[in-house]
């Protein structure tokens, strides 16, 4: 079989990584030496039924809880990590952190000054609306943040394979010399 070539998904039974022995020395993403072996659980992609018409509370909260009952994911034990991506995955949660904390900070701060004063403030509008939109953006970038985007991996949904979406050559190569997938 011919050699995995990086800018092809490459996928991995499940079961195969999570044996001990298998564990690769070399980030998926980048191909760098691990500076980190740390413990990742990678899930499958929410399926989401309906259209964005039907987006009301009730709809999308009924959407993630089909979404979280349906999950399924592979715990992987001593994962390599290599510095970028620790890094990476760290300043992702310290925006999101920023993002959540300060726009709460700005829209309590803005009530807070409303109250004071006693009688409304058009201006006082703008922190409002400008905090809010932080607190929900962080959700995104927090989301942004998780072990399937910052190693560009994700479950099948069957849950039996693991999908590397565009692995380093280093990284496949280490994989099929432990006598993984080529």
């Amino acid at each position: 079989m011919a050699p995995h070539r990086g800018d092809e998904p490459l996928v991995v039974p499940a079961s195969w990584l999570t044996t001990e022995g298998h564990r690769p020395r070399h980030c998926a993403r980048h191909g760098a030496p691990a500076s980190s072996w740390q413990d990742v659980t990678l899930v499958t992609r929410p399926t989401t039924k309906g259209t964005p018409a039907q987006a009301g509370a009730v709809s999308i909260a009924a959407r993630v809880a089909e979404n979280a009952q349906n999950q399924r994911g592979v715990s992987l034990a001593g994962w390599p990590l290599c510095q970028a991506c620790l890094a990476h995955r760290s300043r992702l949660r310290g925006t999101a952190r920023i993002l959540l904390f300060g726009g709460l900070g700005l829209a309590v701060a803005a009530v807070v000054t409303f109250l004071v004063l006693g009688e409304p403030q058009p201006l006082l509008g703008l922190p409002i609306v400008l905090g809010v939109a932080a607190v929900i953006c962080s959700g995104f970038v927090f989301g942004s943040s998780g072990w399937n985007a910052v190693l560009s991996a994700e479950v099948t949904p069957d849950g039996q394979w693991v999908r590397f979406a565009q692995p380093h050559p280093a990284f496949s190569a280490e994989l099929a010399a432990l006598g993984g997938p080529r």
